[in-house]
């Protein structure tokens, strides 16, 4: 295929002043593209008074376990350009706000259209295709950009629109209806959701997960003993409200079946001390370990020796923790009408349980310990199976098609 020029708009990129903690996925489709297309990002971040920064440092934890996601404590430099390779080059755009949640108005997404348009003029940049991630500031950025330039514009929607009702306003309905070429959706719940209370819109829909390096999949993973002397659990993500992670200990606590757990903790955040609090509540302090912040292959490594993953979050859009818990063979329990529902068919490659409920999980860990060893193997080959469709070849490839299409 001839090389594609293509334009991305994103809120939310990783550098220097960012919260190492947000979500890299859209550098992951931009490098990907970059091995064979040439592609401008547009990283435009929400650029606030300098006191909430200030109360972002002090409170970071806290906030962080309230809002359900990482709080920026800093703000890149404005209007700067990274050159990353001869294909991929990235500008920093600052967007004014007063308040995280705050929708663009349309001056200053229009600013933000001129500064995007002096960009790739001076680059010599023409643009085949947008794309934007997230409906804010993306749906009114891409609706400039569809005025001036003749591209298909394409947008990724990462939030239930049913819990984010305010953001979808009369000229973002607008856009969506009349304008965009094609819809993402990070997850088959959230599409299901948005065609629910918006029929009408563009005909061109398509499913927008991440993916894992290839070679990580590709490994064949053996038979796992499920009926070891101790079962292990384990839980990889922010420790924050919204994820659940202290949930497991009262699901095992409420167990009628009193089995050997070991569980392992691996995130930060607030939650480590009600964590703590019940480890000591329900004498689990042999059984719990709390491992913090540690490097990726590092928690790879504690998948492989771990029997199963949970985490039965809410507001979770795509989860590639749980794909990799996945392609190492564990059960994993993830959150019905959430992310992973429609990736995971309960009873077969894993199970659902609704988010937060300690008395559902509980069942699902005494209807784990009645299963034989083949019974769990045949769930865990499933499990495997089913991650090989998120290689980042695959998902790479067949995002670009459809932004294409």
């Amino acid at each position: 295929m001839k090389k594609k020029n293509i334009l991305i708009i994103t809120p939310i990129y990783p550098g220097a002043g960012i919260n190492e903690n947000f979500t890299k996925v859209v550098a992951y489709f931009a490098e990907s593209w970059a091995k064979s297309n040439n592609v401008v990002v547009f990283h435009v971040f929400s650029k606030f008074p300098k006191l909430y920064y200030s109360i972002g440092k002090s409170f970071k934890d806290n906030l962080s376990s309230i809002m359900g996601h990482p709080i920026p404590i800093s703000s890149p430099e404005n209007n700067a350009l990274e050159i990353k390779s001869r294909a991929l080059k990235i500008f920093r755009i600052g967007m004014p706000k007063l308040y995280p949640g705050q929708v663009p108005s349309k001056k200053k997404s229009q600013e933000v259209v001129n500064k995007i348009i002096y960009s790739i003029d001076a680059l010599e940049f023409n643009p085949d295709v947008a794309v934007g991630h997230w409906l804010h500031p993306s749906s009114g950025i891409l609706s400039g950009l569809s005025n001036r330039l003749d591209i298909k514009t394409n947008i990724v929607i990462h939030m239930d629109p049913k819990r984010r009702n305010k953001y979808y306003t009369e000229a973002a309905k607008n856009f969506l209806t009349h304008q965009v070429s094609g819809i993402g959706f990070r997850s088959h719940f959230i599409k299901d959701r948005f065609e629910e209370k918006y029929p009408q819109n563009c005909k061109h829909k398509f499913y927008c997960p991440s993916g894992l390096p290839d070679d990580w999949i590709n490994k064949t993973i053996g038979n796992k003993n499920f009926k070891s002397k101790t079962l292990k659990i384990i839980f990889v993500g922010s420790l924050i409200k919204r994820k659940y992670p202290s949930v497991i200990l009262d699901a095992i606590n409420n167990n009628s079946e009193k089995f050997i757990y070991k569980i392992t903790f691996i995130g930060e955040g607030r939650e480590a001390k009600t964590i703590l609090k019940k480890t000591k509540k329900y004498s689990f302090e042999n059984q719990v370990e709390i491992k913090g912040h540690i490097q990726r292959q590092d928690v790879l490594n504690q998948m492989n020796n771990s029997h199963i993953f949970i985490m039965i979050s809410k507001k979770e859009a795509f989860g590639l923790v749980y794909i990799e818990a996945m392609t190492k063979g564990l059960i994993v329990i993830a959150s019905r009408n959430e992310g992973m529902d429609g990736i995971i068919v309960n009873g077969v490659n894993g199970f659902l349980c609704k988010s937060g409920d300690y008395l559902e999980l509980s069942k699902i860990l005494n209807e784990i310990n009645k299963m034989s060893n083949e019974e769990l193997n045949i769930i865990s080959k499933k499990a495997q199976k089913t991650s090989q469709n998120f290689t980042e070849t695959k998902v790479s490839s067949e995002y670009l098609m459809n932004i294409l299409k």
